[in-house]
């Protein structure tokens, strides 16, 4: 956490730099300066580390838009549905250059000036990397988050569905109460919706075209597990191996005993 914190002052540096070098060379009044990064890391919430799982701590991500020419944006923050795919068309935005019809984002900076149209009903977030417990589909909108879990193996494929006004930090799943069966409902359809979308789009290459099946809610366990690469199962056995090599050292490293 420590060494975490020092790349955050560093960030502070680098920028100073940047600005300073603006300064210098004249270009202050004419240059926008947009911040981002990766999506975070747990740094422990939920009991885990690394950023690959679909909750808030891990799948937000910085933005931060400083444009001297627009002087009546200057501190403001928003609180919009934006996704990494609506960088690229705000920075066509900003360069005044138009945005092509095949990209899927939208310019923000209407949100930013104060509009109240949002730019997107819900988004998807997705994770098909690391080791296949990991792997899944998600979809947010502005008050609701919906995830699936499709790895079967012994478990139960399992809804979460959470309320991000009222909880947010994600710690009461919602899935299952009577109040949130309409809200499930209209989830539901979205996720499905991405999941019609990724099954008529998905790229042929790297076994993208897999998830169209192993995400769908309708689907059995018996008709996914086969289409689940090697290196994904691989990727598990060594995360749990050392668990069963040697318990006691696990549990005294890590803290805790993990369910079989």
């Amino acid at each position: 956490m420590s060494k975490y914190n020092q790349q955050i002052y560093g960030v502070d540096v680098a920028i100073g730099q940047i600005r300073e070098k603006l300064k210098e060379l004249n270009l202050t009044d004419n240059t926008v300066i947009i911040f981002s990064s990766d999506n975070g890391y747990f740094n422990g919430n939920h009991g885990f580390s690394r950023k690959v799982l679909p909750y808030e701590e891990s799948v937000t991500s910085p933005l931060i838009i400083f444009d001297p020419r627009n002087v009546l944006i200057h501190n403001r923050k928003i609180d919009h549905l934006t996704a990494n795919i609506d960088i690229a068309p705000t920075i066509l935005s900003l360069a005044g250059v138009s945005r092509p019809e095949e990209i899927d984002g939208k310019d923000i900076m209407a949100l930013i000036k104060g509009s109240s149209v949002e730019n997107h009903q819900y988004l998807p977030l997705i994770n098909v990397w690391g080791s296949a417990p990991a792997q899944a589909l998600s979809v947010v909108t502005q008050g609701f988050k919906y995830i699936y879990w499709f790895y079967g193996d012994g478990v139960k494929p399992t809804e979460e569905l959470f309320d991000l006004t009222n909880d947010k930090g994600e710690m009461k799943n919602i899935a299952d109460y009577e109040d949130y069966q309409s809200t499930l409902a209209t989830m539901r359809s979205y996720y499905d919706q991405q999941v019609a979308l990724w099954r008529d789009s998905a790229v042929n290459f790297n076994s993208y075209k897999n998830y169209s099946i192993l995400f769908d809610r309708h689907i059995t366990w018996s008709d996914k597990e086969k289409l689940i690469e090697p290196r994904f199962m691989e990727a598990y056995k060594k995360l749990i191996e050392p668990y069963y090599q040697n318990k006691t050292q696990f549990i005294e490293t890590y803290g805790l005993e993990p369910l079989d």
